[in-house]
């Protein structure tokens, strides 16, 4: 039987991290408390001005420092991985905290456009034959194929007019955030999609903006939701809205 590799890197307690560990790369399909029982890391839990988190910070062999953080009201499963604002080169860095932890590319979820699927696939041995390039590239072209397609539901589910405003990432809120139509209740309608307004609110301000200020220029612009509670329905969409980057926790630009 072949010897299972195993992690290798070294923890670094939160307080100890360097400034400008904040840049999301990608999300890892496990909940912190699933990488913790796999890997041995041990998550710490802190609070942002978004929500309170799950993260723990580790440096690889290569000595890069990348963090791992989960908010825990967050609508999408996963864990974010983050690495210093000023790394340039984002494929090095994913593979570095992928071989840190001894995961693989298909433990992704989520990558940033500036990541390649292609670098971060290793070929696999079945049975002593090796995938051909042209497979490995066909699969990472379906896997953009799809998220562009998820993308591009959640972008059509969020938009959709009347009071069935579903956001099917977050299951445990949808009570708050759909229309209770059989109970007598009626949504306000909206003003309209979200995105381009969260976009021109972003752009307004010039600068990576907190949930909470985009919040005040939506609001201080007229724009109506359909769900009274304002912060939670922004935060449970803001992560998928077409032209809303993600920069750090809780912070966003227009793309």
């Amino acid at each position: 039987m072949p010897k299972q590799s195993v992690p290798s890197f070294q923890q670094i307690p939160l307080q100890q991290m360097e400034r400008g560990l904040a840049r999301p790369v990608a999300t890892l399909r496990l909940e912190p408390a699933q990488i913790a029982k796999r890997v041995g890391l041990t998550f710490e839990t802190a609070k942002d001005d978004l929500d309170e988190l799950e993260a723990a910070v580790f440096k690889a062999n290569t000595g890069r420092q990348i963090a791992l953080v989960r908010h825990r009201h967050q609508p999408n499963r996963g864990t974010d991985i983050l690495i210093n604002e000023r790394s340039r080169d984002l494929n090095s860095a994913v593979r570095d905290a992928l071989q840190a932890l001894n995961f693989e590319a298909h433990d992704l979820q989520w990558t940033s456009p500036r990541v390649s699927l292609r670098s971060l696939t290793r070929a696999p041995r079945l049975s002593g034959f090796r995938l051909s390039s042209a497979s490995l590239h066909k699969a990472a072209d379906i896997q953009e194929r799809i998220e562009r397609l998820q993308a591009e539901l959640d972008q059509t589910l969020v938009s959709s007019a009347g009071a069935k405003t579903l956001t099917v990432r977050n299951p445990a809120t949808r009570g708050q955030q759909m229309g209770l139509r059989g109970r007598g209740q009626r949504a306000a309608p909206s003003s309209g999609p979200l995105a381009p307004a969260v976009v021109r609110v972003l752009k307004s301000h010039g600068a990576p903006t907190r949930v909470s200020d985009i919040l005040k220029g939506l609001l201080s612009s007229g724009y109506k939701f359909t769900s009274l509670e304002h912060k939670k329905n922004l935060f449970a969409r803001i992560y998928r809205l077409k032209g809303v980057n993600q920069i750090g926790p809780g912070k966003f630009t227009a793309a």
